[in-house]
């Protein structure tokens, strides 16, 4: 009688003991592991290349830390492509503060002395924007204390020299604002507008600007 074939043997071998036979399945297991791995390897080439050059580029540069005691907002960070502009709110009393602008050439790295945007006198501004406009202006927005209670102006001014001076003042919200939520500015070749919210009525007001900023 021809003997069965043994579990891990030709026919007729005798079964291992179970100790061999552990470290006969131990042996193959680590082949299938190695022959995976190196499968994977080869399929992953390409992508492990690919992650590989990301993770190069996505270097972070260290933070540059300003000597500034005060806050920024969303949207009081601009560019024109060759200069990044910075307002932030300073000499903070409640709600209100004193804006000031500072420019740099070197992507953020070193930043220019400030420039005072809002009115002259104590802290008078809150809710500040900023952004440049397709011919190079750099424009600023922002909520003005008014000089009574529920007074407050929408105010818009403009620099033609990157930030260094501003020409006077505009007021873009109307009359019957007395609460000026945070604004958003928009300039583009085919339109200037400015939106913000009435902080007495809750509503969204968006206000079409002239060129110099007037609403129109």
């Amino acid at each position: 009688m021809t003997a069965a074939p043994g579990p891990l043997g030709p026919p007729g071998s005798p079964d291992p003991p179970p100790a061999a036979r552990v470290a006969r399945l131990s042996t193959e297991g680590a082949w299938l592991l190695r022959a995976a791995l190196i499968l994977g390897l080869i399929l992953g080439v390409p992508t492990f290349l690919i992650l590989a050059g990301q993770g190069t580029a996505a270097t972070w540069e260290a933070a540059t830390q300003l000597e500034i005691h005060g806050d920024t907002w969303d949207g009081n960070l601009a560019t024109d492509g060759t200069n990044v502009y910075l307002m932030t709110r300073e000499e903070i009393d409640g709600s209100w503060g004193v804006l000031y602008v500072r420019s740099s050439g070197d992507g953020g790295r070193t930043w220019g002395e400030p420039v005072r945007v809002s009115a002259a006198g104590g802290p008078s501004a809150a809710r500040h924007a900023l952004t440049v406009a397709p011919d190079g202006g750099l424009w600023a927005a922002w909520s003005q204390m008014g000089e009574a209670p529920l007074t407050q102006q929408l105010v818009l001014r403009r620099s033609g020299d990157g930030g260094k001076t501003w020409e006077e003042p505009v007021r873009a919200s109307g009359t019957n604002i007395g609460l000026v939520g945070i604004p958003a500015l928009v300039m583009t070749e085919e339109a200037r507008f400015v939106t913000f919210t009435d902080g007495e009525r809750g509503t969204v007001i968006v206000q079409v600007l002239g060129a110099d900023g007037s609403p129109s």
